[in-house]
């Protein structure tokens, strides 16, 4: 039995490393593993032996004029549907653009499917993809009666506060056409059975994970850690602003790159004489790891506006870091009271200073706590397998 696994850009670059612990476990249920990377750039990590990748979907096809008139059923169920649900109803406001990114969609399709049939023709195949977005829509117009759908959904692929269009193009077919849509998150969940309360029955919940660590970071009472793209949304310079009204010594470390940088290294020249800090830039995964291994951290600080459930978080968790966060999305399903601080959204400096001076002095007994709420909640191990037994399910 093969799985059809549709990424972003997983196994090249260094993004979604989250898939790095859970693609053992895939290989291992599944008798072949074939990846689609959207994006195909930077190094090919390293994989199991039975995962294949594919690439050069997207080529040249003929008969674009066949293939619309082919597929006019299709092309007028997306339509309508569009036109009957309120939040894609606006997409058809500016119907030369609408026009365009149909055509486009169906030619895309067009092509996957053609790549599909060449690779594999068994009858009933199983896609899988990562996110909730364009190989979800895709797939949702080739697939078979016999096909089944698999999709995760995380944040930014569902929570249309994120999206700043308002609306995702095409979901209402895409919905019609999915079996299962699994969140990172109960939040996510939530959200999802609030705003499509059609489509409870295809709504489930499935926790990311990170491998458990054997090792406890040490304390040393001044080295804090923030893991994050410095991007708008993930406001690093809020911890600037905390870190400001520090008295105490401080060594702050960020892991991580963006758009922002810049301007959050002019930030830090504010920072008084007690506060030092670290940019490290985007490193891997493994190299996240052994830093965390190695060195003496007090606590792991993330400000997001908005969130799905962290990886980063659980990543933290593993070592036994306590965590000082924003109560946004899924985050407080991982970050309470026992493993950490959650603060509101919109905090003040002065009562956050005060939280994180608090975790920073968890001793070892409550930092073996965190290490194993970590292995009861977000262990790759038990979560993936367990992920991956439902998808075999899913399939009988």
């Amino acid at each position: 039995m093969d799985v059809f696994l549709f990424t972003n850009s997983y196994p090249y670059g260094k993004g979604e490393t989250f898939l790095e612990n859970e693609i053992p476990i895939l290989a291992k249920e599944f008798d072949k593993v074939h990846i689609f990377p959207w994006v195909i750039e930077g190094i090919c990590r390293e994989l199991p032996r039975n995962c294949v990748v594919h690439k050069g979907l997207f080529g040249q096809t003929k008969g674009l004029k066949r293939i619309l008139l082919f597929n006019i059923r299709v092309i007028l169920s997306i339509v309508v549907r569009d036109v009957f649900s309120n939040e894609n109803r606006r997409a058809l406001k500016n119907i030369k653009a609408y026009k365009e990114d149909i055509l486009r969609f169906m030619f895309e399709a067009n092509c996957l499917k053609s790549f599909l049939n060449e690779i594999d023709s068994s009858p009933g195949r199983i896609y899988y993809t990562y996110w909730f977005y364009t190989w979800t829509n895709l797939l949702s117009v080739i697939k078979n009666p016999k096909d089944k759908l698999i999709t995760r959904s995380h944040g930014f692929d569902f929570n249309l506060e994120r999206n700043g269009n308002g609306y995702f193009p095409f979901r209402p077919f895409t919905w019609s056409q999915i079996d299962v849509n699994y969140n990172v998150s109960n939040f996510g969940a939530n959200y999802l059975r609030k705003r499509y309360p059609k489509r409870q029955n295809k709504i489930r919940v499935s926790y990311l994970g990170v491998k458990d660590q054997e090792v406890l970071s040490s304390i040393n009472g001044t080295n804090v850690v923030s893991c994050s793209n410095i991007i708008p949304l993930k406001r690093v310079h809020l911890i600037v602003e905390v870190l400001r009204s520090i008295k105490t010594p401080i060594h702050w470390i960020h892991i991580g790159d963006g758009i922002e940088k810049e301007k959050i290294l002019d930030l830090c020249k504010t920072l008084p004489s007690n506060i030092t800090y670290e940019f490290k830039g985007s490193i891997t995964n493994i190299e996240i790891l052994k830093f965390y291994s190695e060195t003496s951290i007090s606590a792991f600080v993330h400000l997001s506006e908005s969130e799905g459930l962290p990886v980063s978080m659980m990543e933290a968790q593993s070592f036994g870091i306590p965590i000082l966060a924003c109560d946004v999305g899924g985050v407080s399903e991982i970050v309470n009271e026992r493993t950490g601080a959650l603060i509101p959204k919109d905090f003040s400096v002065e009562s956050t200073v005060q939280k994180l001076l608090a975790i920073m002095g968890f001793n070892k007994d409550r930092r073996k706590e965190i290490q194993l709420n970590q292995r009861n909640v977000f262990s790759a191990e038990n979560n993936y397998t367990s992920f991956e037994g439902e998808i075999k399910r899913e399939i009988k």
